[in-house]
C-alpha cells in the first residue's frame, strides 16, 4: 500500500374601516353575511383561507460536491512515486487512501488538494479519494493505480493519431535535466558560454526517424488545459479521438473540449508501452 506524504416570514393583516356618512347622505345598509351554520364550518372555512393565502416556501437540498483528479481516475507510475492533484468543486476536507491532503480554498469556491504517493506496490489498484464539505455532505472517487516497473517510458513528440486502428505517428526524442542536461547539451555544441543550460533542462532530437505505434483500445491522453473561465494549468483527460482532432485543428480546442489547449500540438509527450502497444499517453509541460 502507499504511504502518503503532505507536500505539499412575518405575516401583514391590514383591517379597512368603512367611512363615517355625510349629513344628508343615506347610510347604506349593511349587507348581512350569510349564517354560519356549524362551528365546523366557520373552522373549515378560517382553515382553507389560511392555508391558501400563506406563503409557499420551496425547500433546496444540495448533493455531494464534484471531485475532479487533474489527468484522469487512472494513472500510471512505473518507479511506485505519484502526485495527486486536482479540486473538489466546494470547500471541503479531502483524504486520500484514508489520509489527509494537503489543500487550498480558491476564490471561486473549489478546494484544490496536492499529494504524494510513495513506496507503490506493484500491481493495479483503487486508492479511495473522499471529500467532505462544512455542512456534512460527502463525494467519494476511486483512483486506479497502475504501478508497473516492467513499463517502457519513452518521450516523444508525436506528428499524428488515428483510430481506425488506434496509433500515432511518434517522433522519439531524448529527455534531460539538471547536471546530466548540462553534459548532454555540451555533447551537442548547444550549451551556453558556462557549460550550462537555460531552464536546467535539454531535450535531444537528432534522428528523423518516425515510428507508427498501435494505441491500447480506452487509454487515455492527458493534456494541459487552461479553462476559459476557471483555472490554467490543469491536467485533463481525453481519448485518442479528440487528441486527433486537436492535432489536426489545435484552434478548435475550445469547441472541441471547452477549454484551450495549453500544448496546442508543440509539446512533447511521455509514452507508456507494454509490449510494444502504448497504454498511456502524458503531455509534457514545458514553460
Amino acid at each position: 500500500m502507499p504511504v502518503l506524504r503532505i507536500s505539499a416570514s412575518a405575516l401583514l393583516i391590514a383591517l379597512t374601516l368603512p367611512a363615517c356618512s355625510q349629513a344628508g347622505e343615506t347610510t347604506p345598509t349593511p349587507t348581512k353575511p350569510p349564517p354560519v351554520t356549524s362551528l365546523t364550518t366557520l373552522a373549515t372555512t378560517i382553515t382553507s383561507s389560511t392555508t391558501t393565502s400563506a406563503p409557499q416556501v420551496t425547500s433546496t437540498t444540495l448533493g455531494p460536491p464534484d471531485i475532479h483528479v487533474s489527468g484522469g481516475t487512472v494513472a500510471h507510475t512505473t518507479s511506485g512515486d505519484l502526485f495527486v492533484e486536482g479540486w473538489v468543486s466546494a470547500p471541503a476536507v479531502v483524504t486520500i487512501g484514508g489520509a489527509p491532503t494537503e489543500t487550498r480554498q480558491e476564490p471561486d469556491g473549489r478546494t484544490v488538494f496536492l499529494a504524494e504517493l510513495t513506496d507503490m506496490d506493484t500491481g493495479s489498484y483503487d486508492i479511495p479519494i473522499e471529500a467532505t464539505t462544512r455542512d456534512g455532505r460527502v463525494a467519494t472517487l476511486d483512483l486506479t493505480i497502475v504501478h508497473d516497473p516492467t513499463l517502457e517510458e519513452q518521450f516523444t513528440y508525436i506528428v499524428s493519431a488515428s483510430t481506425d486502428p488506434p496509433g500515432i505517428v511518434a517522433d522519439y526524442a531524448q529527455w534531460f535535466s539538471g547536471e546530466a542536461a548540462d553534459a548532454a547539451a555540451a555533447e551537442d555544441g548547444r550549451a551556453n558560454d558556462d557549460g550550462t543550460v537555460d531552464g536546467g533542462f535539454y531535450i535531444r532530437n537528432v534522428n528523423d526517424r518516425l515510428r507508427t505505434l498501435a494505441v491500447a483500445p480506452g487509454a487515455a491522453v492527458v493534456l494541459y488545459a487552461c479553462h476559459v473561465e476557471g483555472p490554467c494549468l490543469t491536467r485533463e483527460s481525453v481519448d485518442l479521438e479528440t487528441l486527433r482532432s486537436l492535432l489536426d485543428d489545435p484552434g478548435s480546442d475550445v469547441a472541441t473540449v471547452g477549454w484551450q489547449w495549453y500544448g496546442g500540438g508543440t509539446l512533447p509527450y511521455w509514452l507508456f508501452i507494454e509490449d510494444g502497444v502504448v497504454v498511456h499517453i502524458e503531455e509534457h509541460y514545458l514553460p
